[in-house]
């Protein structure tokens, strides 16, 4: 039996607790944004995978060169972006690095390696280039960058925080926060926002659903629109993000355990014929940008089947997948600076949850579309690395819009069921968050030191060091400070907005329903 669903048009009274939502999403961009920056000083420039070249491409949107392939550049920048010496070597530090200190202006043509990617997100963080110059224009996009995916990733979490009941969906939050998605939020390279985007439509669109269900009109239309917008913003960013926008769609509605007759009365009204609009103008765009550029799908290497089947297939579904892993929990910098307990850390989370869910959550449907989620995380990137990639191409990262699902999913459905945290309460759960601090910190140690010593040499060591515009020990406290103070939040007390919720029988771990 599925559940009924309200209309979207149906009357909402003003609720004043919305500002609560806002004011909690304020207090979570900052907790968000510290410990980003902290990795994006703490990382030299042009550290970030790829990121040369999205500097150029940034430039090139924001003084009209967007799908250019040969474009014209300041020398100052194209100097600045050779600059990587360090990349793919772990034990060369940053001081090989010579980033220009006098601004030459002159222009340089260069090729654009991303001309046929999509402009919105280089027009949205590019802009500093054309009013700075030198260092502080570099590092200005990608503070810019940085509050994007910050402020993407603060009403993601207020979702979470006021369209619940319990900490569950908080805490599912808190565990998608692994060394490397930190990382790659504080660099130039348009898979920060994709996983930010992503992680503000996973959350909404179960609120939506589950505030539906539960009949509170306060919340809906806010998180509808949050809904919208995060899949609007979603789906132009890269070539995979409208697949990743379409899963994200699907296996939402599937965990939501609704028929067609709820979609049918849910979607009536002009309010969400307006947000189907303007998604399907997004979408339209997104199709129109890539059909019309064929740069946007980037190199394929057809796979070669040069050894025997066996090791083909091997290397395709058991040796990637593991690498992919790696790479999505924590392989910093041009993949040459691997935080190994990370994965172990972040699975083991993740299995807490997954058990728990398969253990508690009622609904076999949602039970399945968690895992179905979890198998196609790791299935869908061996299928492209095969495919498409032929062993040279597909990263673990690219694969974080859709697996930080899992975490978040099961956080929502612990909390449909009004799964107890037992008998200690939300104090039994800072175990979790406190893993996720400990890792973060961990690992911006270990980048920085990196970069300073190298990824082997001695703790202490002061052979070559590369120091970023402020003192480590600043940047390391502000990212203390802000994981401890998302945590803290996550652990609070929930706010529902949109009325009471109408309670049902809770039920612990393990002492039946």
């Amino acid at each position: 039996m599925t559940p009924t669903a309200a209309r979207l048009d149906d009357p909402v009274q003003p609720d004043v607790s919305v500002r609560r939502f806002l004011l909690t999403a304020l207090l979570a961009f900052v907790c968000v944004l510290l410990p980003v920056l902290a990795f994006a000083v703490t990382t030299p420039l042009f550290a970030q995978p790829d990121e040369p070249q999205h500097y150029v491409k940034s430039y090139a949107v924001v003084t009209g060169q967007a799908d250019a392939t040969s474009v014209t550049i300041p020398r100052w920048l194209a100097d600045a972006s050779a600059q990587t010496c360090f990349a793919f070597d772990g034990n060369l530090t940053a001081s090989c690095q010579r980033l220009p200190k006098r601004i030459d202006e002159s222009a340089v043509e260069t090729t654009s390696m991303y001309a046929g990617y999509d402009p919105v997100y280089y027009a949205i963080v590019g802009w500093p280039l054309v009013l700075l110059k030198g260092i502080p224009a570099l590092y200005a996009v990608r503070i810019a960058s940085a509050v994007v995916s910050a402020a993407l990733l603060a009403l993601a979490f207020s979702v979470t925080r006021h369209a619940t009941r319990s900490v569950w969906a908080t805490i599912g939050f808190v565990v998608t926060l692994a060394p490397q998605t930190l990382f790659l939020l504080g660099g130039v390279n348009p898979n920060n926002a994709e996983i930010a985007a992503a992680a503000l439509l996973w959350t909404a669109l179960a609120a939506t659903f589950a505030s539906a269900r539960d009949g509170r009109p306060g919340g809906r239309a806010l998180y509808l629109v949050l809904a919208t917008a995060a899949l609007a913003i979603l789906l132009p960013l890269r070539i995979f993000s409208p697949l990743w926008g379409l899963l994200i769609v699907v296996a939402s509605l599937l965990a939501a355990r609704w028929g067609w007759s709820d979609l049918v009365r849910f979607f009536r009204g002009l309010r969400p014929l307006v947000c189907v609009a303007v998604i399907a103008a997004s979408a339209g765009y997104a199709v129109w940008w890539i059909v019309s550029h064929p740069g946007a799908t980037g190199a394929t290497v057809p796979i070669t089947w040069d050894g025997s089947v066996y090791q083909t297939l091997r290397g395709i579904l058991l040796d990637f997948p593991a690498s992919a892993l790696l790479q999505s929990f924590g392989s910093l910098g041009w993949l040459d600076t691997p935080i190994t307990w990370a994965p172990f850390v972040f699975v083991a989370l993740w299995v807490v949850l997954g058990a728990l869910v398969v253990r508690e959550v009622r609904s076999a449907r949602r039970r399945w579309t968690i895992v179905a989620v979890g198998v196609l995380s790791v299935v869908l990137p061996s299928a492209f690395e095969g495919i498409f990639w032929g062993g040279v191409g597909w990263q673990g990262r690219y694969t974080l819009p859709f697996l930080i699902g899992v975490p978040l999913l099961a956080g929502f459905a612990l909390d449909a069921d009004r799964v107890s945290a037992g008998r200690r309460g939300r104090r039994g759960l800072i175990w979790m968050p406190a893993a996720v601090v400990a890792t973060a910190v961990l690992a911006l140690v270990v980048n920085y030191h990196r970069y300073a010593a190298g990824y082997d040499a001695p703790w202490g060591s002061a052979a070559d060091v590369w120091h970023g515009p402020l003192p480590f020990a600043v940047c390391a406290l502000g990212a203390l400070v802000g994981l401890v103070g998302l945590s803290a939040l996550a652990l609070g007390r929930p706010a529902p907005i949109g009325g009471p919720i109408p309670p049902h029988a809770e039920h612990v771990p393990g002492g039946g329903r």
